[in-house]
């Protein structure tokens, strides 16, 4: 039998902090999050006998903690918060704070020992960055025309440069994927 020891690490995630919770011993921590802060959890964890660190995907507010954990050479899985919420509701957790959350994700971490998955390079982070502005830059344009079919002159003549330069950001943001795309070393493989 191997009674290896063991800790899981969860990592709740907000754009200005990070709570830690180290199971099964209780540990927990908060960090602010900059880089001097993350420079400092990861000598925290330096050392210790981790299986696994999960973080909750928080709309890219964990990208850079996961980023320098994983680049620190700590086996790091970014999650999906609906996973997470229903192990929460089937173990009796209703409760839902940052320091609950963090445990949650400790045990989580534990009880279904997601596989650990390369995170992506920084060439494809960039892109997913880029190809999500261009998203939004759409949505944009979208209502624009929208609100400009139903303008009248005065108010008409604004949106219409809205569209305008949404127009020219667009292009940019094309213009921009292009090029990083063709600068990813698996373009220059191929």
């Amino acid at each position: 039998m191997d009674t290896k020891f063991e800790l899981w690490i969860g990592i709740d995630v907000s754009k200005d902090s990070l709570d830690v919770y180290i199971h099964p011993t209780s540990k927990r921590y908060q960090f602010k999050q900059n880089d001097e802060d993350l420079l400092v959890l990861c000598k925290t964890l330096k050392g210790l006998p981790l299986a696994m660190v999960v973080l909750e995907a928080s709309g890219g507010y964990e990208s850079t903690a996961a980023g320098m954990l994983a680049n620190s050479g700590f086996p790091v899985v970014v999650i999906n918060p609906r996973q997470v919420r229903d192990y929460a509701r089937a173990t009796g957790v209703l409760a839902k704070t940052d320091l609950i959350d963090a445990k949650v994700l400790a045990c989580f971490a534990e009880a279904v020992r997601p596989q650990i998955r390369p995170l992506p390079d920084a060439c494809a982070q960039e892109l997913s960055d880029i190809i999500r502005r261009r998203q939004q830059i759409v949505d944009m344009l979208t209502m624009e025309k929208n609100r400009f079919a139903q303008a009248r002159k005065k108010v008409a003549a604004g949106i219409k440069e809205h569209i305008a330069w949404l127009t020219d950001r667009l292009h940019d943001m094309d213009k921009s994927m292009k090029k990083t795309i063709q600068d990813s070393p698996m373009w220059r493989e191929k």
